[in-house]
């Protein structure tokens, strides 16, 4: 199956074409800036318009897809047409049989409709060349995020750096560990910089894999920057992010001789930037706090082998058994149902009104058989992200399998219903296959 659409215009002069593959372009750039930055937006620059500014991808969605449209390029293929088809029958029979809301209805379909289409046609727009240029543009952010981050570690809910949506006093902070919350960075939410560092460690790998491709100064400083995160995020999940893409750096480096060499200097040099960075007070608090952390979640969640083993098969159990044990409507109980803004607008009161893991959400929303579609749909695209990012791997190109180190859990179990992890899953998937993409393709695009 063919993960993109269309490569080239089908019909009208090059120039125009050209013209309009550069707007797509630069309108997929504003995408995955407003993906970095909204929150930061929300948070401080202009917070009066935090509400609306959740939403403030969704236009350039509409725009990116209706442009693409008129290059001539198709944007359906064997995943979105079954998704879109399962989504359509999904509203009509939520406004029929669920909740009734038209306007939630149709926010749940924005998922469907507009983000998911996104990850094929990045996939089809954009290099590698264009991947690793993002990538330089990510490393220099996640430089700036880490010092952010620190620096929201370290100050009161009540600072300015750690002002919540709408400017907040009470902080954007998740609860954390002897007293310490979990910085938001850049994001309105601490889940959202959780994404975001897995993602700067994805690329960070990847370009010691491929040294010629990236600054050695940008480099160096973005991998002390992946390392300073780890305790200052006092995030179990990102440690487990961090770890995938360690490991698929250690199995691209097999495959790649030059490669591997180019490992020995982080592989030695490591050890001693620990060793530095634990000499200072405020990374051993860190550090401290992080191992308070991994002992009160083993006391309450178990062991993180089994908190990821419950995350995945749990989240399949209950889209199984339904949401707090009652059996799930044939029809689910409505699309969108399980977002934070349908829960608001029906209740007043932001929660998961259907289920919290992203697997029982799915079906809760749509029931079993549509459910089981959108579902069938993110595990093949997986599987092919997979295999494709092996025979990439094989062709000496080990961008794709890093990417996936964090595209993967994403596509399989990320939490669509959230705007923040949906639009990583649409950016780290998109990248993932237009990093497969030849730099000889740019010639016919």
């Amino acid at each position: 199956m063919q993960l993109t659409g269309s490569a080239a215009p089908v019909s009208g002069d090059l120039s125009s074409a050209t013209s309009r593959d550069e707007t797509t372009r630069r309108l997929l750039y504003l995408y995955i800036a407003l993906l970095i930055f909204e929150g930061a937006l929300r948070k401080w620059f202009l917070p009066a318009l935090s509400q609306p500014l959740s939403l403030v991808r969704d236009p350039i969605a509409i725009l990116v897809i209706i442009n693409y449209s008129i290059m001539g390029r198709n944007v359906l293929n064997a995943y979105t047409i079954p998704l879109l088809v399962a989504s359509l029958f999904s509203v009509c029979a939520s406004i029929a049989f669920g909740h009734g809301s038209v306007i939630v209805a149709l926010f749940g379909l924005r998922t469907m409709a507009l983000h998911f289409l996104l990850i094929f046609i990045i996939g089809a727009v954009f290099t590698r060349r264009d991947c690793e240029r993002i990538g330089r543009y990510i490393l220099i952010s996640g430089i700036v995020g880490a010092v952010l981050v620190a620096l929201q570690f370290y100050s009161p809910q009540s600072a300015w750096v750690n002002r919540g949506v709408g400017g907040d006093i009470g902080g954007a902070g998740f609860s954390g560990a002897m007293g310490y919350m979990r910085p938001s960075g850049y994001f309105s939410f601490s889940n959202g910089n959780t994404l975001y560092f897995g993602l700067v460690a994805a690329i960070v790998g990847y370009f010691w894999t491929a040294r010629d491709r990236c600054p050695s100064w940008l480099l160096y400083a973005a991998t002390a920057a992946v390392i300073m995160v780890l305790p200052l995020s006092i995030s179990r999940s990102y440690v487990l992010r961090v770890g995938l893409t360690l490991a698929c750096v250690l199995v691209a480096s097999l495959r790649n001789g030059k490669a591997l060499v180019s490992l020995l200097v982080p592989i030695f040099a490591l050890p001693l930037v620990v060793a530095v960075l634990s000499q200072f007070e405020f990374m051993q608090t860190a550090i401290e706090v992080m191992s308070a952390r991994f002992t009160t979640a083993a006391a309450s969640e178990g062991e993180l082998s089994d908190s990821i083993f419950d995350r995945v098969f749990g989240s399949i159990f209950s889209a199984l058994t339904g949401h707090d044990g009652e059996p799930t409507p044939f029809w689910g109980q409505g699309i969108g149902l399980g977002t934070n803004t349908a829960a608001f607008f029906l209740s007043g009161k932001r929660g998961f009104l259907v289920a919290e893991g992203e697997w029982g959400r799915t079906i809760g929303e749509m029931g079993f058989l549509l459910g089981a579609v959108i579902l069938l749909v993110r595990l093949l695209l997986t599987a092919q992200m997979a295999t494709m990012s092996v025979v990439a791997l094989r062709r000496g190109n080990t961008f794709p399998l890093l990417l996936l180190s964090t595209s993967l859990i994403l596509i399989l179990l990320g939490g669509w219903a959230q705007p923040t992890s949906l639009g990583f899953g649409v950016v780290t998937s998109g990248l993932t296959i237009a990093s497969m993409n030849d730099y000889a393709s740019e010639e016919t695009t």
